[in-house]
């Protein structure tokens, strides 16, 4: 008897299904989502692998832009207390000091940001580079067949765009984040050894704009779209 295509065929006692039904390629608009637990966290997982060459890199870089950003800061609070203090009319030789941290915090701004784009950037470069060679040897030792569900098109986003897209967890994710978190640190004790009710303060702040803030946000964001969702579908079908 024939059989229809795609029907499940036996050979040697176990059931399996055609060829062209195995290595279908996925419909259109559809995208492959495994069902795995900790799906999420598997990605993140292989990239702190993959950074492991890079770390001190990763770390000289945090303290690049905890350096630039404290520079800032110095340069805001040493600007701010020379105006205000010079208003005064006092002898120049009081605000010698308050000068020369105005020129040293701007020069140090700019070195500091660029050495930490140097090395962040030759940190994510190198990784990308792990990665891209990971994936090709991946390709390699599969094969073309195991490779037939996925469009040419597909595997050329994956290679280009998805591990570009990689760099950003450490550029604007990682490195940030670290340095943020140092500079808060020095300020929060900085603050606290002049006036300890001042840097408990800070500190509430720091936490409030860091943590309870961006929280809020997201909260907020996921509320609004679980309410337009329904209008947007009921456009959507409505609409010839």
């Amino acid at each position: 008897a024939r059989r229809p295509p795609g029907s499940p065929t036996r050979r040697g006692g176990n059931v399996t299904t055609s060829s062209a039904q195995e290595f279908a390629p996925p419909a259109p608009g559809t995208a492959h989502i495994s069902s795995a637990p900790g799906n999420a966290a598997r990605p993140m997982a292989r990239l702190m692998t993959l950074s492991r060459p890079v770390t001190w890199r990763l770390l000289l870089a945090s303290l690049l832009g905890a350096l630039a950003i404290g520079s800032s800061v110095g340069l805001l609070a040493t600007s701010a207390w020379l105006i205000s203090r010079a208003s005064e009319q006092p002898p120049i030789l009081y605000l010698q000091i308050a000068i020369v941290s105005v020129r040293a915090f701007g020069l140090g701004r700019a070195v500091f940001r660029y050495a930490e784009r140097l090395v962040s950037h030759d940190a994510a470069f190198r990784t990308l580079t792990d990665m891209r060679v990971a994936i090709y040897t991946r390709l390699a030792a599969n094969g073309p067949v195991a490779l037939r569900p996925y469009r040419r098109g597909d595997l050329l986003s994956r290679l280009v765009s998805d591990v570009d897209a990689v760099q950003d967890l450490s550029l604007r994710v990682l490195v940030p984040a670290l340095s943020g978190l140092l500079v808060g640190a020095a300020s929060v004790a900085l603050a606290a050894w002049l006036l300890p009710g001042a840097g408990a303060v800070l500190a509430v702040a720091l936490l409030v704009g860091g943590l309870v803030g961006p929280w809020i946000t997201i909260w907020a964001g996921a509320r609004a779209a679980t309410r337009l969702a329904p209008t947007f579908r009921s456009k959507l079908v409505a609409s010839p």
